[in-house]
């Protein structure tokens, strides 16, 4: 009975190797950035083609627009004006600590802050900016891609 056992474990090793050996190889991890990437990209410009603003807001294109991607599967955005003197405050505020959060620089490189009208991906709903006040500097939204439909898309408030 044991040679019988080995005999089964020899054929199921043999064939659980063969089976790996004939399917896709392993992506690479650029493979997999890359596709991450796109699929990104692919989100926010249908995100951005089909949200409809509030009232008393500028075009999109008059917005820094962030997005990041909650546990739950939700998009969460903030597209903001930023004031004139924002990126030195935040490269400022970036030198004085010893992390890298969102915006802060990677490495050495610059604040990853957008311009009006760019948009940039952030790995956590809580890197993105925030405006203290209200009004319609701040747009959030909040974006349910398995139902193809916006949960949110209001000004920072009424203040």
């Amino acid at each position: 009975m044991p040679a019988a056992r080995f005999s089964i474990f020899i054929l199921l090793s043999v064939a659980v190797s063969s089976c790996a050996e004939e399917g896709e190889p392993e992506p690479r991890a650029e493979q997999v950035e890359d596709s991450v990437l796109q699929e990104r990209e692919k989100l926010v410009k249908l995100i951005e083609e089909s949200v409809v603003l509030p009232e008393h807001t500028l075009d999109l294109d008059g917005y820094s627009r962030y997005h990041a991607m909650r546990g739950d599967g939700v998009v969460v955005a903030s597209y903001t004006i930023h004031p004139p003197d924002f990126r030195e405050s935040v490269a400022e505020a970036c030198r004085e600590i010893s992390e890298a959060p969102f915006p802060c620089p990677i490495d050495g490189g610059e604040v990853r802050l957008v311009d009006a009208g760019e948009t940039a991906w952030a790995e956590s709903p809580l890197d993105l900016p925030g405006a203290e006040g209200g009004s319609c500097g701040q747009l959030n939204v909040e974006y349910l891609p398995s139902e193809e439909r916006f949960l949110r898309v209001e000004c920072n408030g009424p203040y």
